[in-house]
């Protein structure tokens, strides 16, 4: 074989007198070993996202919609209704200044009753608020807590409700919007009610009054939030059953500030007391997200990076010989025939096109050179020689045709 027959396109052994041909070369590392760092990475971030969305849970108040919320889920509209009619209304999350405000005499909205446990509700009534409101709780919260009411749902209801009951309150404020299904209520234990509006004995009732050990307990249907308290009586009911007395405290309790009948950290059962803001887990969780993405952002690349100098420059003709030697050395006259093909139509196509058809520039050169199509195809795209004497021939016939189709 020829040692010009081949044009070098890919990459060969490296030459053994190449200076940097050396035996001392760093092994391929296991693939198991390069997938570690990028998934002890993802492991580290996954866990720094659940850190932090379980403290956002964790510190967060349990129920949206303080008084001073003006999204739709807030109750800022009614909160601003009340202070018209010169009623004090303030919010908290803290049990201190809600057991205060119960000690005033002041009606306690409770927003949520899951962090509460049964002894803070006992040290909530024993301070005898004016009443205690509750806005459409949950069945399991009120066992939870062991009151003597049990919740439901009437998935027939109407879009409105009429009151179906002599309260005053109730019927000032006539028909209100239940929004689909609305929670219902009957007292259990042989509990009498003194209200129950907006229901019947056999569904039970979305309104109920009645006293648990000395206060007034109030379990309203959800009228008070911004989206629903314009529709229907929802306003008049809301008014009348927040604003019966002159001060109102919305208490939003934490999770971690259950005092079991208000002991306090004195009495060893509640939070220890500390400096830390209440937010101190979020920052946390900030920054070891942070800190991650740095790590990932000027961390190393996975393993080292290696360089190989460029053997000693020589002549091209010395280049194609030797690749031309080892094409001859393994007998790769298939892939030697291809670079043949391949460079003789690239110069062929210059002046005739349809590099990309050899059929179409199979056909123009015949047209051209007076050669058979046959002959031309099969030179151009034929199957590959098996020996060195037909590569040589094929090498030859494709210069001459290259000649015949120069001429003008």
């Amino acid at each position: 074989m020829p040692p010009s027959a081949a044009a070098p396109t890919t990459r060969t052994p490296s030459s053994p007198v190449s200076p940097d041909n050396t035996d001392d070369a760093p092994a391929a590392r296991p693939w198991w070993r390069r997938l570690l760092t990028p998934l002890i990475l993802v492991a580290v971030l996954a866990l720094a996202v659940g850190l932090l969305a379980v403290g956002l849970v964790a510190i967060s108040p349990a129920t949206p919609g303080g008084i001073r919320d003006s999204d739709s889920a807030g109750r800022s509209a009614i909160g601003a209704l009340l202070r018209d009619e010169q009623i004090s209304v303030a919010e908290t999350q803290s049990w201190e200044q809600a057991a205060a405000a119960a000690d005033r005499g002041a009606a306690i909205l409770v927003t949520d009753l899951r962090p509460l446990s049964p002894g803070t509700l006992d040290a909530l009534i024993e301070r005898r608020p004016a009443r205690i409101v509750v806005e459409r709780p949950r069945n399991g919260d009120l066992n939870g807590l062991g009151l003597p009411v049990r919740a439901g749902t009437d998935a027939t209801a109407p879009a409105t409700d009429e009151p179906n009951c002599d309260d005053p309150a109730a019927r000032r404020a006539g028909r209100i919007a239940t929004n689909g299904s609305p929670a219902r209520y009957r007292l259990t234990q042989g509990a009498r009610p003194t209200v129950a509006c907006y229901g019947d004995a056999g569904t039970g009732h979305q309104l109920l009054v009645f006293e648990e050990r000395g206060v007034e307990f109030v379990i309203m249907p959800a009228v008070t939030t911004n989206r629903v308290l314009a529709e229907a009586g929802n306003a008049s009911l809301a008014m009348q059953l927040l604003g019966a007395h002159p001060e109102l405290m919305v208490y939003d309790p934490l999770f971690g500030d259950q005092l079991n009948r208000g002991g306090g950290w004195e009495g060893g059962q509640g939070r220890a007391p500390t400096l830390l803001p209440d937010t101190w887990l979020h920052g946390v969780g900030l920054a070891v997200v942070a800190m991650v993405v740095v790590a990932v952002w000027q961390g190393r690349r996975l393993g080292p990076i290696i360089t190989e100098k460029l053997p000693v420059v020589v002549p091209a003709s010395e280049t194609v010989e030797g690749h031309g030697r080892l094409y001859a050395r393994i007998g790769a006259r298939d892939r030697a025939a291809e670079l043949i093909r391949t460079a003789a139509t690239r110069r062929l196509s210059r002046g005739l096109g349809h590099a990309d058809d050899p059929d179409v520039l199979a056909r123009a050169l015949a047209d051209r050179t007076g050669w058979s199509y046959g002959e031309v195809r099969h030179l151009l795209a034929g199957p590959a020689p098996t020996t060195d004497d037909q590569l040589v021939t094929l090498k030859r016939k494709l210069d001459a045709l290259e000649q015949e189709a120069r001429r003008p």
